[in-house]
């Protein structure tokens, strides 16, 4: 590996979550969000990686999009850690950043998740509902 942060043992994989990262940019291409995107992938910097995530992490359209891996991220964060030598200190400030970022887009997925089942969970019990009421009415 030469450090190219874009470099995967997966390539088809890494490949596939690239395109879907840069169609999410494309969708909405005014968001900070898609010009962090855009920006990272001009330049895969350590300080431009923190930045995108945390743009993630403050908008929940962006957070809950699964297109966006945040596995994806974090392999990068790690091989830009790793290949470019940076500094210790520096590593665990843009990792604590990073980690805390990865953190929220977890956490509102986790809801925004929980929040759809939810609604299906009623839509199908009202559904249930209607359909029970139609047969003994009927």
């Amino acid at each position: 590996m030469d450090g190219d942060p874009f470099e995967e043992s997966d390539p088809a994989s890494t490949k596939k979550q690239r395109e879907q990262v840069l169609e999410v940019a494309r969708q909405r291409p005014a968001t900070n969000v898609a010009k962090s995107i855009v920006a990272y992938e001009e330049q895969p910097d350590l300080s431009i990686l923190v930045v995108l995530l945390e743009e993630i992490s403050k908008n929940s359209d962006y957070s809950t999009d699964l297109r966006l891996s945040t596995e994806y991220y974090g392999n990068h964060l790690l091989r830009l850690c790793k290949d470019r030598n940076v500094p210790r200190r520096v590593a665990l400030g843009c990792g604590g950043s990073a980690i805390q970022s990865l953190g929220k887009i977890y956490a509102d997925r986790v809801e925004y998740i929980g929040q759809t089942t939810e609604h299906i969970n009623e839509s199908m019990s009202s559904a249930q509902r209607e359909a029970s009421e139609k047969n003994t009415s009927g």
